[in-house]
């Protein structure tokens, strides 16, 4: 099928577990946020103004797993969007927030995985037009 991609075939097999991670620690955070399990997000932020955002991120990311586990050529956009509405729950702003100190292994966790699929998504959009570039002369 021409819309169809083999993610391992490209070397991207990393990013399939990195897309994982991101849902999940996204999921993890926000049922804490409202069960109030601790150790929770901060909530200076009123948790249905936080709430929309997190899930939204997290149907990003569960729809990225679906494109890749497919090969739908839409995945590598896909699971790049997924790392970057990531950053603002996981990004490095994070270090300065006063609740980190408590949340900051769902932290790392989502800054290595978002940095893992920001790496291969763009080294495969280089990789690919390297390769027309060459194609076309």
């Amino acid at each position: 099928m021409q819309g169809r991609t083999d993610w391992r075939q490209a070397g991207i097999g990393h990013a399939e577990f990195a897309i994982v991670a991101l849902p999940s620690v996204t999921g993890a955070m926000l049922l804490t946020m409202f069960t109030r399990i601790e150790p929770h997000q901060p909530l200076e932020v009123e948790p249905f103004e936080v709430g929309p955002f997190l899930a939204a991120q997290l149907a990003i990311g569960v729809a990225a797993c679906g494109l890749i586990v497919r090969g739908i050529r839409l995945a590598p956009p896909i699971t790049a969007l997924t790392a970057l509405s990531a950053r603002a729950s996981c990004g490095p702003q994070e270090y300065v927030e006063p609740g980190t100190s408590r949340t900051w292994p769902a932290v790392i966790v989502g800054q290595v995985a978002a940095a893992i699929i920001l790496y291969r998504t763009s080294s495969e959009a280089i990789r690919r037009m390297w390769q027309e570039y060459w194609r076309s002369e």
